[in-house]
């Protein structure tokens, strides 16, 4: 395996960037940034699933490049950052010579979120983020992983999923990189039903987004083994947890050989 150089900010090592991580807000043991860090924690089982990940997507090779966790992707045009526009944090990018991948998260957020349309975004704030949810649908079509009409989605499509495919996608083209989208979707026995709605979900926004062949769409299923051990453990600040990770690997207890790998 290629040496990987780790971000959070700014280069370190893994155990660098969880440090960083236990300087964020975590409201639960439940929170998607947890177990994502400890499943991209070096390991021999992630190496299993890399060699993995690159047999059932033709290729594509995770085991090289810089990993970014919390990777902001600005809302820019002309070279300056939209009036009231926030970047679009991507839990984690990894960024090689071939490829741009923006890894999602999610745990149990999917059970207690509603998504808002970009419609419903907009109709919260200022007439800006008009232009905002224009430029975002630009990244997208830069690359050419999309054909359709913007008009189409405002009432269909998560203003998230929106930026999230754009980080994505951004500078894609002249960067000469192929983008590629990752959901990775943890759950346990409690939402494994919403689970799969989710995932029904996801595979509709990118039918209605128009996804081409120039962007590749994966979802990662993980189940978490442990979710009733998890429910006891009681912390003032559950970010605590990332410092704990660096020296254990029972936090969250994956079940590795029941990964599922959809491509959408």
């Amino acid at each position: 395996m290629d040496k990987i150089n780790y971000f959070y900010g700014k280069n370190g090592t893994f155990a660098d960037v969880l440090v960083s991580l236990a300087a964020t807000k975590v409201n639960s043991i439940k929170t998607s940034s947890l177990p994502l860090a400890q499943f991209w924690k070096p390991s021999e089982k992630l190496n299993t699933f890399i060699d993995e990940f690159k047999d059932k997507s033709r290729g594509i090779d995770v085991a090289c490049g810089d990993r970014f966790f919390e990777y902001p992707t600005d809302c820019i045009k002309n070279g300056e950052k939209l009036y009231g526009s926030r970047p679009s944090m991507t839990d984690l990018m990894i960024i090689n010579d071939e490829y741009q991948i923006a890894i999602e998260g999610k745990y149990t957020e999917y059970s207690k979120a509603k998504y808002e349309t970009i419609s419903e975004w907009i109709n919260k704030g200022k007439s800006h983020k008009i232009k905002i949810k224009e430029r975002w649908f630009e990244y997208i079509k830069e690359c050419g992983a999309t054909t359709i009409d913007l008009n189409q989605l405002d009432d269909t499509i998560p203003y998230q999923f929106l930026h999230r495919t754009a980080s994505a996608c951004f500078n894609c083209k002249s960067n000469n990189k192929k983008p590629i989208l990752i959901y990775q979707v943890f759950y346990d026995e409690s939402n494994r039903i919403k689970k799969d709605k989710f995932i029904a979900n996801l595979k509709e926004w990118a039918k209605l987004l128009g996804f081409t062949e120039l962007i590749q769409f994966f979802i990662i299923e993980v189940k978490i083994l442990n979710d009733k051990e998890l429910n006891k453990i009681r912390k003032k600040n559950y970010a605590d947890i990332f410092l704990e990770i660096e020296n254990s690997d029972t936090i969250y207890k994956f079940d590795w050989d029941g990964i599922n790998i959809i491509t959408v």
